[in-house]
């Protein structure tokens, strides 16, 4: 199984993305549907069947508060100038870099150590052909696409196929109340 870790986002904020993203980025890009955007905390990859329930015993040691993510600016992978990935950002990351932290922590005696440093982020388009940066930078900078609380983390499985990936939640796990 493909697994990961994510925090879903509220259906009209990925609405909101999904309706600026299209207009202002068009045919260079692949626009990503409003379903599939999410922050991924952690890349798992292919899992063995028989280790999900470690990894849900594990996750459901994490222990956070509710926090509020606000969506904010645009960046791009690997930069500006050489761009293939094109993703919105947080206001104040502190939170949930410190979420990311508790589950990289976690994980870590199962063998799943993070594949590099952690950027907050949503991918919003994966870029085809050469596009303008700062024209997108110049439309994107300062603009928020709202806010939300934080309050669960998910264990995703997602599954490749021809129309994309399909993403499927395995495991659910809550703040303290």
């Amino acid at each position: 199984m493909r697994l990961f870790i994510a925090i879903q986002i509220p259906s009209d904020i990925k609405q909101s993305i999904y309706y600026v993203s299209s207009s202002l980025l068009k045919d260079k890009v692949k626009i990503i549907s409003p379903g599939n955007i999410h922050f991924t905390l952690q890349f798992l990859g292919e899992v063995d069947k028989n280790k999900m329930e470690n990894i849900k015993n594990a996750l459901s040691e994490v222990e956070f508060q509710p926090f509020n993510l606000e969506i904010k600016d645009i960046g791009f992978f690997p930069n500006k100038d050489c761009m293939k990935i094109v993703w919105l950002g947080v206001e104040n990351p502190v939170k949930i870099i410190s979420l990311t932290n508790k589950i990289n922590q976690i994980l870590l005696p199962l063998g799943f150590k993070p594949d590099k440093k952690f950027v907050p982020h949503l991918t919003i388009a994966r870029v085809k052909q050469k596009i303008d940066s700062e024209k997108l930078i110049e439309n994107f900078k300062f603009k928020s696409f709202g806010s939300f609380s934080v309050s669960k983390f998910y264990l995703m499985q997602s599954v490749l196929t021809s129309q994309g990936p399909e993403y499927t939640i395995v495991g659910e796990f809550n703040a303290e109340a």
